[in-house]
């Protein structure tokens, strides 16, 4: 097992438009671990996006689980530590529109919305099954909902995300 420590930057968005950046001296299993935690918190939406790399200074792994849960609870982080790591993107979910569609994106209804402190772009896409498909006011056929965070990409600059 490698317990050789590094300093890394840890640097996180979080669903209510806060930036978080600490620098912790982390073994491979601490960093491997504390990836699989953000990537959990990410899958939960209350992280947007984040970033692990490589930096000079340090707090210990103690000590950056301790301000994980400070920041979203013990019980989140304490579940996630014990959890297999965040595998593929996570389940998909059902959105009912219940607001207009008040403009367009690649000529599709969009609209924008606040879910759990998160900004959101929605979107509908047309479809043929009308199963899965909604109706919305105003516009014919059936239509899916999804939704994406909307965050401004420059808080990271150039800083190499880990791939969340």
């Amino acid at each position: 097992m490698n317990t050789r420590k590094t300093r890394r930057k840890v640097l996180i968005a979080t669903a209510h438009a806060e930036l978080l950046a600490w620098t912790a001296s982390l073994d491979k299993t601490e960093w491997e671990r504390t990836d699989a935690v953000l990537a959990g918190l990410a899958q939960l939406g209350h992280v947007v996006r984040f970033s692990i790399g490589p930096t000079s200074g340090s707090i210990g792994h103690a000590e950056l689980l301790s301000k994980l849960k400070r920041q979203f609870g013990d019980f989140v982080v304490d579940a996630l530590c014990r959890a297999p790591p965040p595998r593929g993107d996570p389940a998909p979910a059902y959105l009912m529109p219940v607001w207009g569609f008040d403009h367009e994106v690649d000529s599709l209804p969009a609209s924008t919305a606040r879910f759990l402190g998160m900004d959101l772009e929605v979107c509908a896409k047309p479809t043929e099954d009308e199963e899965l498909g909604v109706t919305l006011p105003n516009t014919a056929g059936s239509w899916l909902i999804g939704a994406r965070p909307i965050h401004n990409p420059h808080f990271f600059g150039k800083v190499r995300t880990t791939g969340h």
